[in-house]
């Protein structure tokens, strides 16, 4: 467990970021984590949680910034000085920060003189407007550089489309809260939200679902919460328990279950009248699961087991079939930005042929008739629609048309469902139903 050298805001934050970077796991969890230990983390979560989102959104371009306007080279640095470095830049140019605050940090990075009012009002627009448009928007949008050019080369050839694709791809997303409804409606909650000065939208294709447009720092911290009543969950990721078609009576085999919002969903939409088995290889991640089956009143219909998808447990076979395995989670860089530190071209063909052999289980696991819906929160061919491909070319399943369909076609696949940041208010998304021969 990360241990705080300084409880300062910038020299915290260069810590856990570092941190981050180099043991591969989730921003989001650590500071969860040190907030729990020390109070004065948690009384500036707040802060300190949106800081070091918006660096870690930004850190190509603060770079770029850092390295043009001063002239110091970033890859020198060691790990804790390079986010050091932005933090500071980043208060420096869209924080209201003084110099005092800062100045010690500027001269532990060689940055003297005059660098604070040139970082804070260095105009880098001439720079970005004389590049191509994949070094621009990679540097604009701090989205990896491959990452861009793989969009543009194979998903999104339109170059005005990419840059709203891009930008929305990088930013903040819309917050969804899903309902549970083995405690509330949607209505009744949404009225209840109020009185919390929580305001929410009806989704108006998904009914089960609302968008949060003010209070959304309450989200966690009332009744309604404690109480299960709902859950954070984003508007793409609800299609895989709406187009998986079980509404009252059936087994369902959640593969790759944990932590468990996809079990929960189903178990909430066929009021506990399904029975889900959730499987995962993970027992950390069974455990949050198991905690999130409690909170949300569902443990009557869900049993939780741990073991390998591809040698799975399993007594019987299922008609209904979830499998939502691990991927690069490229649709996910807005909302969990640490991502692009360490996803590389290579994760891409490494993850599509363990989802290839998950995909191949999950069909020889289905009798005849049965549904399968397999789905991912990433963008790439070859974790989509090529590994739909591979069991299509088998003759045993065939594509089925989704039962609600959010999204737009898949490509060469166009009963398949993609969504994206920029049209559909989600996360990067795929969906595909499956029914075996």
């Amino acid at each position: 467990m990360l241990k705080p050298v300084s409880f300062n805001a910038e020299e915290l934050l260069a810590q856990v970021l570092c941190f981050v970077e180099k043991h591969v796991v989730p921003y989001r969890g650590i500071m969860d984590q040190l907030a729990k230990r020390y109070r004065a983390i948690r009384d500036a979560y707040p802060m300190l949680m949106a800081l070091g989102l918006s660096v870690l959104r930004n850190y190509i371009l603060l770079d770029f910034v850092a390295e043009n306007a001063c002239g110091i080279r970033v890859s020198e640095l060691d790990c804790f000085n390079k986010w050091l470095l932005r933090v500071v830049v980043y208060e420096i140019r869209y924080r209201d920060i003084s110099r005092d605050r800062v100045d010690k940090y500027l001269k532990r990075l060689g940055l003297t003189g005059n660098c604070f009012s040139i970082l804070r009002y260095y105009d880098i627009e001439p720079l970005l407007q004389r590049m191509n448009l994949v070094d621009e928007l990679s540097i604009r949008y701090s989205i990896p550089r491959w990452i861009v050019e793989y969009v543009y080369r194979k998903i999104i050839k339109d170059e005005v489309e990419l840059k709203w694709f891009i930008r929305d791809l990088a930013g903040p997303q819309p917050t969804w809260i899903r309902v549970n409804l083995l405690k509330t409606s949607r209505s009744e909650l949404k009225r209840k939200l109020r009185e919390y000065y929580i305001f929410a939208y009806e989704d108006p294709i998904i009914p089960d679902v609302l968008l949060i447009e003010e209070g959304k720092d309450k989200l966690t911290k009332n009744p309604l919460y404690d109480k299960g009543y709902y859950m954070l969950q984003n508007r793409a990721s609800t299609l895989v328990a709406h187009n998986l078609g079980v509404r009252r009576r059936g087994i369902v085999y959640d593969l790759c279950s944990a932590p468990g919002g996809k079990a929960l969903h189903i178990a909430s939409l066929t009021k506990c009248k399904a029975h889900v088995i959730a499987l995962d290889i993970s027992s950390r991640r069974l455990g949050v699961e198991y905690e999130m089956v409690k909170w949300q009143g569902a443990e009557n219909c869900i049993s939780i087991i741990q073991g390998d998808v591809l040698a799975p447990p399993l007594l019987s076979k299922a008609k209904y079939i979830v499998l939502d395995p691990d991927c690069t989670s490229l649709g996910r860089l807005g909302h969990s930005p640490e991502i692009r530190l360490w996803v590389k071209p290579e994760d891409v063909k490494r993850m599509a042929r363990i989802q290839k052999k998950l995909l191949s289980k999950a069909v020889d696991l289905a009798p005849s008739g049965a549904r399968i819906v397999y789905s991912t929160c990433t963008i790439t061919l070859e974790e989509n629609e090529e590994v739909v491909e591979s069991v299509l070319s088998t003759g045993r399943v065939e594509v089925a048309e989704p039962l609600l369909r959010l999204g737009d076609p898949g490509i060469g696949l166009r009963s398949t469902l993609r969504l994206y940041p920029h049209k559909h208010k989600s996360l990067g998304f795929y969906v595909a139903v499956l029914e075996k021969k």
